[in-house]
C-alpha cells in the first residue's frame, strides 16, 4: 500500500519547533510519506497566537493549505485551536482542530481511514535524516504560571509543567542512538 502524503507546518517559537518535529517524527513511525504541502493529501499545521499578527499569519497558512491541489484535510493544532478554534473551522469543513499535540498523528490515521500499522513504519536513524537538523529539541516544560499582561503563553499552553526527568533523558538516549550529534533543552 503507497503510504499516504502528509506536510507538516510550523509557526512560531522553538516550542512549536520541537512540538512539530515529534509530530513529523511520529507520523513517519507510523509509516506516512513527509512532502511538501502541495504535494500533501493532509498538511499539519502547527499554529502560533503570540500576537495578533501570529494568528493572522495561521488563519493565511490555513487558507493557502487548503488551496493546494490536492484539496488535502488541514489538522490544525496549537495555540491558536486553544484559544479560538472556531476561526480556523469556519475557514472550510476540511480544516479538523486537534487541541492535543500528542494526538496528532492519531486524528491524522482517523482522518484519512488509515489503520495506524497498515504502512511500513521507519527507523529513528530516518526520522533525524528526515528532519535534517543536526540538533533535536527537546521540551522539557511548557506552560506559565505568570499572567503577564502583554503575554498569551499562559492562556494558550496552560500553567507551567515540567515534563518528568526520565521522559527527558529517555528523548536525549533516544537521539543518541539515532546518531544526533547535539540535543537543545527546550
Amino acid at each position: 500500500m503507497l503510504a499516504p502524503h502528509i506536510s507538516v507546518v510550523n509557526l512560531g517559537c522553538r516550542v512549536n519547533r520541537v512540538e512539530s518535529d515529534r509530530i513529523t517524527a511520529d507520523l513517519m513511525r507510523l509509516g506516512f510519506a513527509i512532502v511538501d504541502p502541495q504535494d500533501a493529501d493532509l498538511i499539519v499545521i502547527n499554529t502560533c497566537a503570540v500576537t495578533g499578527e501570529a494568528e493572522a499569519k495561521t488563519r493565511k497558512a490555513v487558507r493557502h493549505a487548503l488551496a493546494h491541489p490536492n484539496d488535502p484535510y488541514v489538522v490544525v493544532t496549537g495555540c491558536v485551536v486553544n484559544l479560538h478554534p472556531e476561526e480556523l473551522l469556519e475557514l472550510s469543513d476540511r480544516v479538523i482542530a486537534e487541541p492535543s499535540k500528542i494526538d496528532v498523528a492519531e486524528r491524522v490515521c482517523e482522518v484519512l481511514g488509515v489503520e495506524s500499522d497498515s504502512v511500513p513504519a521507519c527507523s529513528d536513524g530516518e526520522v533525524v535524516d528526515a528532519l535534517g537538523r543536526s540538533r533535536l529539541g527537546v521540551k522539557i516544560q511548557d506552560g506559565c504560571n505568570h499572567r503577564c499582561t502583554y503575554c498569551i503563553v499562559w492562556k494558550a499552553r496552560g500553567p507551567e509543567r515540567s515534563v518528568p526527568v526520565e521522559s527527558v533523558l529517555e528523548q536525549v538516549r533516544e537521539a543518541q542512538e539515532a546518531g544526533v550529534p547535539e540535543v537543545v533543552l527546550t
